[in-house]
């Protein structure tokens, strides 16, 4: 993953280094997923409209996503995210698991080697 993966689909890094992979369609990135470095690390992703016409393939990068993780943390932390109906059956197929609810309601989940 790049910086312009990023600004292409419009990511905020919010100032932090960021390690993960990108996904395209025709050299056109189409999505990504990655772990922002902040003092607790925490996986994003987002996936434009032109991926998810391709469930098979997003079922694929996120096993790679999750093998990602496996050789570079011990532990990372995610939020799925209330706009995305899916990001909890994405996050445990990447291995995450539920922790709780934060304190705006949203499902916490953590991943750990």
């Amino acid at each position: 993953m790049v910086a312009t993966d990023l600004q292409h689909l419009n990511v905020p890094t919010f100032g932090a280094s960021v390690r993960g992979q990108t996904i395209e369609i025709d050299g056109v990135p189409v999505g990504v997923a990655g772990v922002l470095h902040q003092a607790v690390p925490q996986a994003f992703s987002v996936m434009s409209d032109e991926l998810r016409k391709y469930p098979k393939m997003i079922v694929k990068f996120i096993k790679q996503f999750e093998s990602f993780l496996e050789r570079n943390y011990t532990r990372v932390f995610a939020v799925a995210s209330s706009g995305e109906k899916n990001a909890p059956t994405c996050l445990r197929r990447a291995g995450f698991e539920f922790v709780e609810l934060d304190r705006d309601g949203q499902e916490v989940f953590q991943w750990i080697r």
